[in-house]
């Protein structure tokens, strides 16, 4: 049988299809090729290419299943990775047993404490920096450390808030120009429960001068002692916070306690 010579127009392969075929694909590529000529041999190509065609798809099959293998590989591997890392970062808590997964469980409220007092001690700071001293007293004055979790924390937070109030009240006092106001030694909840005339010497320590003393006609508590203080007003307010500042002739009564 004649044999004919030609090149794949899609890849350039040489081919020799057998004499008369119209219609075949390239072994090379699969590509399709059309030639004008028609035999007796063409039905046979036809079945030739049937069959080419379904080996072309069983080769498109494979290749697409070894590239989800190799992807599902991957993703393994990824997993290995990430639970090698969650063991050893648990592997403390683990092998102190129910001790360590407490101390997993309660450090979470503690982080959220100490994140939040990291935020408020920021902007204090800011406050600070743009000059709104009694914006930033009152945030200071917020940095109470209230978790259970280490009394050197508690200690150091305190510390904190006494350095910051300090810090503003002399960024304050710079700030007064006249002097006329001063700012309250303690805060209100502060001067609770203290004998009414070491209160009264604090405040006139400070600078106020109109401060005066009044006997409370409200019931007594169980530890309501005698001449300690059961509240104190400054101008009216009973909730003020330590140096917040005010006239040095704003009008001060002391409310205590009395057996009277």
């Amino acid at each position: 049988m004649k044999m004919l010579k030609l090149d794949c127009p899609h890849c350039g392969a040489v081919l020799e299809p057998k004499d008369g075929l119209d219609t075949f694909f390239c072994t090379y590529c699969g590509g399709k090729i059309i030639i004008s000529e028609m035999s007796d041999a063409a039905y046979q190509a036809r079945v030739d290419i049937k069959k080419l065609e379904k080996n072309v798809e069983l080769h498109k099959t494979e290749l697409e299943h070894k590239a989800l293998m190799k992807d599902k590989e991957h993703q393994q591997e990824r997993f290995n990775f990430k639970r090698i890392i969650i063991l050893l970062i648990l592997m403390p808590v683990i092998s102190l047993g129910p001790l360590g997964l407490m101390y997993l469980v309660s450090s979470i409220p503690h982080r959220k404490e100490i994140k939040k007092l990291e935020k408020t001690e920021s902007q204090i700071i800011e406050d600070i920096d743009n000059q709104n001293y009694d914006s930033a007293l009152l945030k200071a004055n917020q940095l109470y450390y209230t978790s259970n979790w280490s009394s050197e924390e508690e200690k150091a937070w305190n510390d904190k808030r006494e350095n910051y109030i300090n810090l503003i009240l002399e960024k304050k006092r710079e700030n007064d120009i006249n002097g006329e106001y001063i700012a309250v030694p303690a805060s209100a909840d502060d001067f609770k429960g203290e004998k009414y005339s070491k209160v009264a010497e604090k405040l006139k320590k400070a600078g106020f001068t109109n401060v005066s003393a009044q006997k409370t006609t409200k019931s007594k508590g169980l530890f309501d002692w005698s001449d300690t203080v059961e509240h104190v007003s400054i101008s009216g307010k009973e909730d003020f916070i330590k140096g917040e500042t005010y006239e040095n002739n704003s009008r001060i009564i002391i409310y205590y306690y009395s057996k009277e």
